[in-house]
């Protein structure tokens, strides 16, 4: 099942009134299509973090937020993955699959996982993804990309860059 973004498909197009009927026509057909594949989430965060606090009211909060990390070569990083959604399709279908993948700037995907999960049935509806993270140091200073989709690897949502850098000596 395919999915679009919300707003990709125009509602009103100005033109000539000899291409207006023509143009409306497609974009109703253009309309039935999307509207029978449905839409992606709204992406409200995508974080790499430390720790992930849930409180009793449902609110998140994101503790030390990463975006460079600096490790001798080898070491591991453990950290958290946090991803926030907000359900927009109006008639959703509950089951369906994050899949998430690190790749290198040159295309190359070291690793790859999917997480199924079941999105919120009102429209609007925030729903959150916390997963744990491992990744071991390159020998080498690098930038990653953790690249998240929906259902197929066409449907990206978020893509978050991970600096890894080789700590100096002087603050080993």
């Amino acid at each position: 099942m395919r999915y679009r973004r919300s707003g990709e498909i125009p509602t009103r197009i100005l033109l000539a009134p000899a291409f207006r009927k023509e143009c409306h026509d497609l974009v109703d057909q253009l309309k039935g299509v999307a509207d029978a594949n449905g839409l992606l989430p709204t992406v409200r965060a995508a974080l790499i973090c430390e720790r992930v606090l849930t409180e009793n009211d449902g609110v998140v909060s994101a503790i030390r937020i990463i975006s460079r990390i600096e490790l001798p070569p080898g070491a591991v990083l453990e950290a958290v993955l946090l991803l926030m959604l907000a359900n927009v399709d109006p008639e959703p279908t509950p089951d369906h699959q994050i899949l998430m993948s690190l790749d290198t700037g040159e295309g190359e995907q070291l690793g790859r996982q999917h997480f199924p999960i079941k999105s919120p049935a009102e429209a609007g509806t925030p729903f959150s993804l916390v997963l744990p993270f491992r990744f071991q140091a390159p020998v080498q200073d690098r930038t990653f990309w953790l690249r998240f989709a929906y259902d197929t690897d066409d449907q990206v949502l978020a893509r978050v860059p991970i600096q890894l850098r080789r700590q100096s000596a002087a603050t080993e």
